[in-house]
C-alpha cells in the first residue's frame, strides 16, 4: 500500500492493508531503537515511561514494558495478548478518530516525502486521552520512531515510549510534532508541528475570528485590523494562527478560500 492522501488513507485502513505482508527487517534495527528509548529513562524524574514495540504486519505488540501496570493499570502480558485492539478501544473515541484520520496520515505523509535513510533519525510525538484499568482518564504523550518498508517508505514497526502528562496538559487539542535527532551529537531539530482540534465544537470560528477573517479578506494588515478592533497586533496574529489550525489550512489564501466556501466571507 502506497500513501495516497486522496484515497481515504487512515491508520485503520493501513493496518488491514499491510497485515501479513512479507517484509525483511534487520532485528538489530529494532534493538537499536529500543535501546535509544531505554537510555532516556533518567530524563524523566517525575514520570514513569512505558516502552513498546508494534509489528504492524501482524497487528500486534512485540514488547511492552512492565511499567504498563503503573502507567495504565494493565499487565504487560495482557496488552501483548489483546494487542492493538485493546489500546485502540481504550483511547477516547474523538482522540482515536483524530489519530486515525489525521495524525497517522500526517506521519505517513511525512515519511513518504523523506529519504529512507533519514527515517530512523525522525522522532514523532503526539498526545492522546486514554482510559486506564481503574476507569480514570489520563493524558498521554507518545514518542515514536519507525522502521519503514524499503518499497513503500511506510511503517512496518513502531518503537516508542509513552508517559503520563495528565498533570501537565489539560486542554483538548491533539498536538503532533516531528523532530530530527542527530545520532552522533544528540542534537534535536524541529521539522514539523501541527495542532488538531479533536472535538467538532472547538473547530467553530468565534465571532471575533470571523471579524478578523473578513478584514483579512479585505486586504488589511494585522496592524490595521488591530486598530479597528482596538486589540493588540499580537492578538490578531494569534487569531490568524488559531483559524489556520481550526480549518486545517496552510496559509492565508487557503484560509480565505475556506471562508468563502463556508459563507463566512
Amino acid at each position: 500500500m502506497k500513501f495516497d492522501k486522496t484515497a481515504g488513507f487512515t491508520y485503520h485502513s493501513y493496518l488491514h492493508s499491510i497485515r501479513y505482508s512479507p517484509h525483511d527487517i534487520d532485528k538489530m534495527q529494532i534493538a537499536e531503537l529500543l535501546s535509544y528509548y531505554k537510555g532516556h529513562v533518567n530524563l524523566f524524574n517525575e514520570v514513569i515511561p512505558l516502552f513498546f514495540v508494534i509489528d504492524y504486519t501482524r497487528m500486534r505488540y512485540l514488547f511492552f514494558s512492565e511499567s504498563s501496570k503503573q502507567v495504565m493499570g494493565y499487565d504487560a502480558m495482557q496488552l501483548l495478548q489483546d494487542g492493538l485492539g485493546l489500546t485502540m478501544d481504550l483511547m477516547q473515541k474523538d482522540y482515536w478518530k483524530a489519530y486515525n484520520t489525521k495524525v497517522f496520515p500526517a506521519i505517513a505523509q511525512f515519511l513518504n516525502k523523506h529519504p529512507l535513510h533519514e527515517h530512523q533519525n525522525l522522532n514523532f510525538s503526539f498526545n492522546a486521552h486514554l482510559k486506564c484499568a481503574n476507569k480514570k482518564w489520563i493524558n498521554l504523550l507518545q514518542n515514536s520512531r519507525y522502521i519503514t518498508s524499503q518499497t513503500t517508505g511506510l511503517p512496518l514497526y513502531c518503537l516508542g515510549m509513552v508517559i503520563d502528562i495528565t498533570s501537565f496538559k489539560a486542554d483538548k487539542f491533539m498536538n503532533y510534532k516531528v523532530e530530527s535527532i542527530n545520532k552522533q551529537t544528540g542534537q534535536i531539530k524541529p521539522l514539523d508541528q501541527k495542532r488538531f482540534y479533536v472535538f467538532d465544537e472547538d473547530k467553530l470560528l468565534t465571532g471575533k475570528e470571523k471579524q478578523v477573517l473578513n478584514y483579512i479578506a479585505d486586504g488589511l494588515s494585522s496592524k490595521m485590523i488591530a486598530g479597528k478592533l482596538k486589540i493588540s497586533e499580537n492578538t490578531i496574529d494569534n487569531h490568524r494562527q488559531n483559524m489556520l489550525n481550526k480549518t486545517e489550512t496552510n496559509n492565508v489564501a487557503q484560509l480565505v478560500a475556506f471562508g468563502i466556501r463556508n459563507g463566512i466571507i
